[in-house]
């Protein structure tokens, strides 16, 4: 069990292990990027001179989307898209892109074997909103209702052109006439798509933000250059839903909490931690796995109890029927 616990804690030296050697260590673009240790980090396997360039970039982003105003989107326990007072729970995450010129920024064109290097680029800011059930089932059906329409329409054209009295008919009025419905189906079905998507947006329109620009915590964000990457259709914003939130990575970093990355984990990743809010010590690791192994070790405990006392009991029953 010793060797077992030598083991755990070695693995966990291994995975904070700072890697010095990298010039983001220990700085605000590490913080920043708060990966969820060195070995993940894709910044730490770089070239110097790509370092340094990573180092700026974060270090510009980072002032321009300081992780206060990016961890509010994310944060708190009410849906960030609902109107009024009367918000409901956050139960998903919107996800959706910003970006902003950086005129300090170079990428990189291929050019055959090799690279020609461009100044100027994007700032990518990557957000997570937190959002309700209704609202992800409002966006939802604005994306799917109408094109399933117009699809159910056109089969039903399909289907209604090709049965045999029907395109007997059209074909001896004309040759060209069972085209010519089939090509009617699907713009009535275009048409009544386009009627439902006029009637949802107007009808989230009342209740809900279609617009992320609406949003405050995200119009603070524009207010210092940002934009949607997307291009939204009607007044609406293009959404990815996901049922839990990135923990890593750009604009995931909780300002009161140390990354992972520097060797104290923040106290979300324990699930319900009861303490004084504070992240767990180091030491951590070491007490789950004693609490692990006594909890191995009282299960073993009573599993030779239970063998041995059906063994018993089956001696005393051989017993009694040699005796019979």
């Amino acid at each position: 069990m010793e060797n077992e616990i030598k083991y755990s804690d070695e693995i966990e030296k291994v995975v904070n292990a700072k890697n010095t050697e990298c010039l983001l260590c220990d700085t605000e673009a590490c913080r920043y990027l708060n990966a969820e240790n060195c070995g993940e980090c894709a910044v730490g396997s770089l070239k110097k001179e790509k370092q340094e360039r990573a180092k700026a970039a974060l270090e510009r982003l980072s002032a321009a989307a300081p992780a206060e105003l990016t961890s509010e989107l994310f944060l708190g326990g009410s849906c960030l898209f609902c109107k009024g007072e009367d918000k409901g729970p956050a139960e998903c995450f919107a996800m959706f892109d910003l970006s902003k010129p950086d005129p300090e920024g170079n990428w990189s064109v291929a050019l055959g074997k090799r690279s020609l290097e461009v100044k100027g680029a994007d700032m990518i800011l990557p957000l997570q909103v937190n959002c309700c059930r209704k609202c992800r089932r409002a966006y939802r059906l604005y994306d799917w209702l109408p094109i399933s329409a117009a699809l159910a329409i056109s089969a039903i054209g399909l289907a209604v052109t090709t049965a045999k009295p029907v395109y007997a008919a059209a074909y001896k009025m004309a040759s060209w006439l069972p085209v010519a419905m089939l090509a009617g189906f699907a713009a009535f079905g275009a048409i009544v798509a386009l009627i439902i998507k006029l009637i949802l947006g107007s009808v989230m329109k009342k209740r809900m933000h279609t617009d992320v620009a609406e949003i405050p915590e995200v119009k603070a964000l524009m207010d210092r250059g940002f934009e949607e990457v997307a291009e939204k259709k009607r007044g609406v914003s293009r959404l990815v839903f996901a049922s839990e939130r990135r923990r890593y990575g750009v604009a995931t970093r909780i300002p009161e909490a140390e990354p992972a990355i520097m060797g104290i984990w923040p106290a979300e990743h324990f699930g319900d931690f009861e303490g004084d809010g504070e992240a767990p010590h180091e030491n951590c690791g070491e007490t789950a796995v004693n609490e692990a192994s006594e909890a191995v070790e009282e299960a073993a405990a009573e599993a030779v109890n239970e063998a041995s006392e059906a063994a018993e009991e089956a001696a005393e029953e051989a017993t009694g029927v040699i005796e019979e």
